[in-house]
């Protein structure tokens, strides 16, 4: 630094971006409320075998406007749903019959499925992707196990994986741009 230098504060366009510290409501609510619709869609249009594919869609809707590529999201969304749906169905995993353990298990199942196949397309907007996994465990788990019932949902599972889609947004890859 140059002496003339010494008192000057550095100029604000000099130091780094900061990561916002506070849940962006706007983003939340998005994210929420297309998650909700494309569950409530899936269930009435498409059935068990829509409902990613209609889920990726709504929440394509959101994502489109911050990421390049995001397209890809709704066809790694109804992979991970099929995945998903084929476990559960297959019974090697799912114990038979109803009941609390039965929603437990479905409901992770279909996070690990639906995180691991949105992860492949997310790892290459945001640093932390692997949160995404992690998180929509607990997402879809207490989402389907229907405590405000099975048209909620997708409005459980969106309100817990929309923080942490507004988590990762902070930690966007050093080639992404989340300028909208």
């Amino acid at each position: 630094m140059e002496p003339d230098n010494i008192f000057k504060p550095e100029s604000i366009a000099d130091s780094p971006p900061q990561p916002r510290t506070t849940i962006d409501w706007t983003i939340w609510i998005q994210w929420v409320l297309a998650t909700t619709v494309g569950w409530v869609l899936g269930l009435v249009l498409g059935g068990e075998m829509g409902i990613g594919i209609l889920v990726g869609l709504t929440q394509w809707l959101v994502l489109r406007r911050y990421f390049p590529g995001a397209g890809w999201w709704v066809l790694a969304s109804g992979i991970g749903w099929l995945a998903g749906w084929a476990i559960v169905t297959s019974g090697l995993i799912v114990p038979p019959g109803g009941g609390l353990l039965t929603s437990i298990v479905t409901g992770a199942v279909f996070g690990v499925t639906l995180g691991v196949a949105q992860w492949f397309v997310l790892r290459g907007w945001v640093k932390l992707a692997s949160i995404w996994i992690l998180l929509s465990i607990p997402g879809w788990t207490i989402g389907l196990i229907g405590l405000l019932g099975s048209m909620l949902a997708g409005a459980v599972a969106g309100a817990i994986t929309g923080l942490a889609f507004d988590f990762l947004m902070r930690f966007p890859r050093d080639d992404i741009s989340l300028e909208n």
